[in-house]
């Protein structure tokens, strides 16, 4: 079996992996159209799942719920708007609030298809250094970063996806299979989606839209169940709802 082919099986399962544990999250989590993408990481814009083949398959053989808890972190950025900001944020310190918030959502939500090795080191961390925040939004986190200086080992325990995609400027994206690296040029309004990298491409205006009306009800049932497996563990208090800056 070609690399390729290894890696797009790798997210396939993965996804459905984590449909079985979240099916009110169905339609989200096949909402980003994989696409291979060399040297990215993982990166998504709203629209697409931009991933690196050997990135897929080392995190896979190193530990297999990696990858279902990468695209779940990804998916719920685009659920709680974190790429839908203004241009004077400051970006590094709000890509870590947002990855922190996101984080803490999949701990409290308590899936099992994702649990990792890192996690509880996260939740120590982020309730050492959110002592005192009502909740873990991306918003509040953001503010109490923005009084703090060195953030390196946080960056590092909470990195997922890169963000690069939030702040570029819109266009297509790269065509898959070319091994080009350019742009495709074509209609995209018009074409027909034979291909991942043929879907339509949206303007951010859209893409946000879209995912408005999908987060409808998904946060709720994120915070239900959350509650559910705080009163479980003696605790009360979550809200997941964020107004970026």
């Amino acid at each position: 079996m070609l690399k390729s082919e290894i890696a797009s099986e790798i997210i396939e399962l993965s996804r459905n992996a984590l449909m079985m544990d979240i099916r009110f999250m169905d339609a989200a989590l096949f909402e980003l159209a994989p696409i291979p993408s060399s040297g990215v990481g993982l990166m998504t814009d709203g629209q697409f799942l931009y991933y690196d083949e050997d990135l897929i398959i080392n995190t896979f053989k190193e530990e297999k719920t990696a990858v279902s808890r990468a695209i779940l972190h990804m998916v719920l950025h685009m659920i709680f708007s974190h790429s839908f900001v203004g241009k004077q944020i400051d970006r590094e310190k709000w890509d870590l609030a947002c990855d922190m918030a996101v984080e803490h959502v999949i701990n409290e939500a308590n899936i099992n298809c994702i649990h990792t090795k890192r996690q509880a080191l996260q939740a120590e961390k982020l309730a050492e250094f959110g002592k005192g925040l009502k909740s873990y939004t991306a918003e509040r986190l953001y503010s109490r970063l923005m009084n703090t200086e060195d953030i390196t080992d946080l960056k590092t325990l909470f990195f997922t996806d890169s963000h690069d995609k939030w702040y570029k400027k819109e266009e297509p994206p790269l065509h898959r299979g070319t091994g080009t690296g350019k742009n495709v040029k074509k209609d995209y309004k018009n074409s027909e989606a034979t291909s991942n990298s043929d879907k339509p491409f949206e303007t951010r205006n859209s893409i946000a839209g879209r995912w408005k009306k999908l987060a409808e009800g998904i946060q709720v049932e994120l915070e239900t169940r959350a509650k559910r497996v705080g009163r479980q563990n003696g605790q009360y208090d979550t809200d997941f709802k964020c107004t970026a800056p």
